[in-house]
């Protein structure tokens, strides 16, 4: 966090910053549940407080780092992972004792952002070891740390790589988490909340193929991702919106098996839209977008 973001590529800054009045209360419950697992029970947070941290995230952001529209819309105050059909069955399998070899079985979370999605594991009683997450910026993590949860010391035991992991498992220039003697067949467990969508196709391509070879044989990889009815690039070029047939040849191609995809509410919005024949016809930038669940086994 070095140099100033370029706000002129793809990013919600030019959208105004949110203040502390546009803090939604509604939308500040897991914050409240996840104070408790600070160890700061003798310390009445406030709603108010919350609001401030929130805000200096924001902050912190807009000077600093990207500014996805997640991020410009708050998204991050709720875990993604845990309105997925899957979540039930992966928290009950990182809950399993260890395996033979005395390992337990692990998670990584592709596009971690601020953390919020892996902390609501912590709030189920998941260990920090079991848990890994990447990012291409470690910025936002560690705005997460500092501002957002306060929590250093709670995440102090999660793995970490920071980089672009579409380049391929051995471009990772960080050792694997403890225990394991490669990347390769690391975690059973691989998730990428609303991150396909913001890489190029090619990306996008090495992406998945690099989840892949992360995975353990059998192991599960889950996400959402913005969709269209008809794959095509977007944002000026620069990324690519799959539709569900070409998603799901990305996935085969890969290697995936028992590939499931389905649209779904977009996360924290209404109904998912869908088009019809005029809305098929327009430019891809302009047509409108459906958000699609996956889940694929290796």
């Amino acid at each position: 966090m070095t140099t100033k973001p370029d706000h002129s590529q793809y990013s919600f800054a030019a959208h105004g910053r949110p203040g502390v009045d546009d803090v939604p209360e509604s939308k500040l419950g897991f914050l409240r549940a996840y104070e408790g697992l600070r160890g700061n029970t003798s310390v009445a947070v406030d709603d108010a407080t919350l609001k401030q941290r929130v805000a200096l995230t924001l902050e912190l952001t807009y000077d600093e780092l990207h500014v996805f529209k997640c991020i410009q819309s708050m998204m991050f105050l709720e875990p993604r992972i845990t309105q997925h059909s899957a979540y039930p069955a992966i928290l009950s399998g990182l809950r399993e004792s260890s395996d033979a070899s005395g390992r337990k079985p692990r998670l990584l979370d592709v596009g971690c952002c601020y953390g919020t999605d892996v902390r609501s594991f912590l709030l189920e009683g998941v260990s920090a070891s079991q848990l890994t997450v990447t990012d291409l910026d470690p910025g936002y993590w560690r705005v997460g740390q500092k501002a957002l949860f306060v929590d250093e010391q709670n995440v102090k035991d999660v793995a970490t790589t920071w980089g672009d992991l579409s380049l391929g498992v051995e471009s990772i220039s960080a050792p694997p988490p403890e225990g394991l003697p490669s990347w390769k067949s690391s975690h059973k467990y691989v998730a990428a909340s609303a991150v396909i969508h913001t890489l190029s196709k090619t990306q996008g391509t090495g992406l998945i193929r690099t989840v892949y070879d992360i995975l353990e044989t059998g192991g599960l990889f889950v996400g959402t991702t913005g969709a269209s009815t008809q794959e095509g690039a977007w944002h000026n070029g620069g990324r690519w919106l799959h539709d569900e047939k070409s998603l799901a040849r990305e996935f085969e191609a890969a290697g995936f098996k028992n590939i499931v995809l389905k649209q779904r509410e977009r996360f924290g919005e209404d109904q998912p839209q869908t088009a019809n024949a005029e809305e098929a016809a327009k430019p891809v930038d302009d047509r409108v977008r459906v958000f699609i669940e996956f889940s694929a086994s290796k």
